[in-house]
């Protein structure tokens, strides 16, 4: 990519994109820019990589099978809304919510490309980080965010990206159950919207 995307920062996913099926929605955020605001600044990734759960039907996910916990309450269920959750008890793990209704869902967040803000202009950097920790340190997103109101809220999804050149979908990694599922989307590049 050589041109530069104008960035608005009011022009987020509404609340209908997260209301749907879970592996469109995950497909869909792939090329999306993810933002999060803090201190008067922006920081900036581009989406490279994401991971569906299915909710009540897969078991990887952790309200799989019906079961609410308290880290799920109140969260599940609310589509745009983000799910932050400890993973090993080391690694910040960003999700978006999708689907109102059962069997809900969620999209894990697993790879962005940094972005730079020049001018009110988003110009890529080159770099990535690949995993979803990796993500939340460079976004600065930790457990204080989940519930965090992905339209009004410090994080966001804009709803201008740049389109994947090609699109692999593979099986889910780091997990221990139901590994064979092939949700996981990732795209090696892009090319300009």
């Amino acid at each position: 990519m050589r041109e530069g995307l104008p960035f608005r920062w009011k022009d987020c996913l509404r609340r209908g994109f997260y209301d749907r099926d879970t592996t469109c929605v995950a497909r869909e955020l792939i090329g999306k820019l993810l933002v999060r605001r803090y201190d008067g600044s922006f920081r900036l990734g581009r989406i490279t990589e994401t991971e569906a759960y299915l909710g009540f039907d897969d078991p990887a996910s952790h309200v799989g099978g019906g079961r609410f916990t308290p880290r799920t309450e109140g969260i599940w269920g609310r589509p745009g809304v983000a799910y932050v959750f400890l993973a090993y008890g080391v690694y910040r793990c960003f999700n978006a919510i999708t689907l109102s209704r059962e069997p809900y869902g969620g999209v894990l967040i697993r790879g962005v490309e940094r972005l730079r803000l020049e001018d009110g202009t988003v110009f890529p950097s080159g770099v990535r980080d690949d995993g979803p920790g990796k993500v939340s340190r460079y976004l600065r997103i930790g457990l204080v965010h989940n519930g965090e109101d992905l339209v009004e809220g410090d994080i966001r999804i804009l709803s201008r990206g740049f389109r994947p050149e090609g699109l692999s979908v593979t099986r889910r990694v780091g997990i221990s159950k139901a590994r064979g599922h092939p949700l996981r989307y990732v795209t090696p590049g892009f090319r300009e919207a």
